[in-house]
């Protein structure tokens, strides 16, 4: 178990109108760049669009918090942009994950993020992403007479991950991905346990997407 500060604290990412606003203006662009000067990949050029759901472990971390555990839950996430190259791929990704393990403290995260997918070898379909966006952390505390409170707070998130496009047909392919998500939101007032101190969540998922090139 999480120390009871550390227990509580669920993560549910809301994201600012204004890093919205950027993520769809820079999808828009890259799918206009992409489609006016696309450097013709067969198998990448254009507008893109991924989605997936994925198993997920989440962890909280603080400065003034005890001993930590990893907390199971499901996560989802859907990207999309435009292919600025054969080999690099720009666009938006929102993400999401929730906590189904029943702790007495449940955990939502959502979050938005611009990112880069980057295709080293294309024969191979094997890629590397990485992101930076704004996560909100909501947490939710059960208490001993059954009510319920939330707590919530947007802070920076940044994300890491790898995926595989297995070609299943000439637009379509079949996608396992790992990624991590590290959201911060710095200091959090837990009602009714009291502040968690530079609270740092990390969340890891492994899942299958499907990808429209």
């Amino acid at each position: 178990m999480v120390a009871p500060v550390s227990r509580t604290i669920e993560a549910a990412t809301r994201t600012g109108p204004r890093l919205a606003a950027l993520a769809g203006a820079i999808v828009l662009a890259a799918a206009i760049v992409s489609s006016a000067e696309a450097q013709g990949s067969e198998h990448r050029r254009g507008f893109w669009l991924q989605g997936g759901v994925m198993g997920a472990s989440n962890r909280v971390d603080c400065t003034n918090c005890g001993r930590f555990e990893w907390d199971q839950g499901v996560a989802a996430f859907l990207r999309a942009g435009g292919t600025i190259s054969p080999h690099v791929l720009l666009g938006a990704e929102a993400y999401g994950f929730r906590q189904t393990d029943g702790e007495v403290a449940e955990t939502d995260i959502q979050g938005i993020m611009v990112i880069t997918e980057w295709y080293p070898l294309l024969q191979l379909g094997g890629f590397l992403k990485v992101g930076i966006g704004a996560a909100n952390v909501d947490v939710f505390v059960t208490t001993t007479d059954g009510a319920t409170t939330q707590t919530s707070k947007t802070g920076l998130a940044i994300s890491l991950g790898f995926g595989w496009d297995i070609r299943v047909t000439d637009g379509i392919s079949i996608t396992p991905v790992i990624n991590t998500y590290i959201n911060a939101v710095g200091d959090l007032d837990v009602e009714p346990l009291g502040t968690a101190d530079d609270v740092l969540t990390t969340l890891l998922t492994a899942g299958v997407g499907v990808t429209f090139h």
